[in-house]
């Protein structure tokens, strides 16, 4: 089974790129679902969280408020990394054996999704890693259609690894600045040349 890490920066479409992956036939786990399962009400991650933020980070029902969660973390360096040293562990075996699930079924490619690959020391054990980037411009615009201001928008584009290097330490990288067509052919020349990688 080839398997497929998927990274790059914060609104450069990993997600997109996710979805035409699956559209392609290739089973795809997202860490950050993963990530919000791990976080439900009452889980012991959930409860952990909330003994370190407080009751600041809830909803009137007791729920997370994951936007104040957000603020939380990306102006505060520490606060991030105490939250990840929560979750990360939790969301790795959670696609472990989602991984293994697949391997069972018998299928011959797979993908996760992983924002903090590199970030997170996630980057072995994989048969392609592959950076979706685009420009600093286009993030900010996404990020900001996406409701942020421009200091929130920086505060999240800076909490992450830079992008350069992320494609950097990547096996392939996609470029999506462009149409859904240029990134559905990237995409149908990726899984090509990862095939013929592998074999």
């Amino acid at each position: 089974m080839i398997k497929i890490a998927i990274t790059g920066g914060i609104a450069c479409g990993k997600s997109t790129v996710a979805t035409m992956l699956l559209e392609a036939g290739v089973p795809v786990c997202d860490a950050d679902d993963v990530s919000r399962e791990a976080l439900a009400t009452g889980s012991p991650q959930f409860r952990q969280v909330v003994e370190l933020f407080g009751a600041a980070i809830l909803q009137p029902n007791g729920e997370l408020d994951r936007a104040a969660l957000a603020a939380r973390v990306f102006s505060d360096i520490t606060a991030r990394r105490r939250l990840e040293e929560i979750v990360h562990p939790v969301v790795f075996d959670g696609w472990t054996r989602w991984l293994e699930a697949r391997a069972e079924e018998g299928c011959s490619m797979v993908a996760v999704v992983i924002p903090l690959l590199f970030e997170g020391g996630f980057a072995a054990g994989w048969d392609a890693l592959v950076c979706v980037t685009a420009s600093e411009i286009v993030q900010m615009e996404r990020l900001v259609t996406r409701g942020h201001t421009v200091e929130e928008a920086r505060q999240r584009m800076a909490s992450q690894m830079c992008v350069r290097e992320k494609e950097y330490r990547s096996d392939f990288v996609i470029i999506n600045d462009s149409s859904k067509g240029v990134l559905r052919r990237q995409i149908d020349t990726l899984l090509k040349r990862i095939v013929e990688k592998a074999t």
